[in-house]
């Protein structure tokens, strides 16, 4: 699972369950949706994350925290 906020998520989950859990990122940094990077200019910082999830104060996840 990687260590971005969905996998974050669902290992939290799947350990609840009783599961052992290994998390491994393929990246330098942990936050898969939420990295920003450098990827035309130099020092020209892209944020290739999402933005705008509007629903996601309602999402069922954040009754459990």
């Amino acid at each position: 699972i990687g260590a971005g906020p969905n996998g974050l998520l669902t290992a939290s989950y799947l350990a609840k369950a009783g599961l052992k859990i290994l998390l491994l990122e393929r990246r330098f940094e942990m936050g898969g949706g939420l990295c920003s990077e450098q990827i035309t200019i130099p020092s020209f910082i892209h944020n290739t994350h999402a933005i705008y999830m509007p629903m996601v104060d309602y999402a069922p996840f954040f009754q459990d925290f």
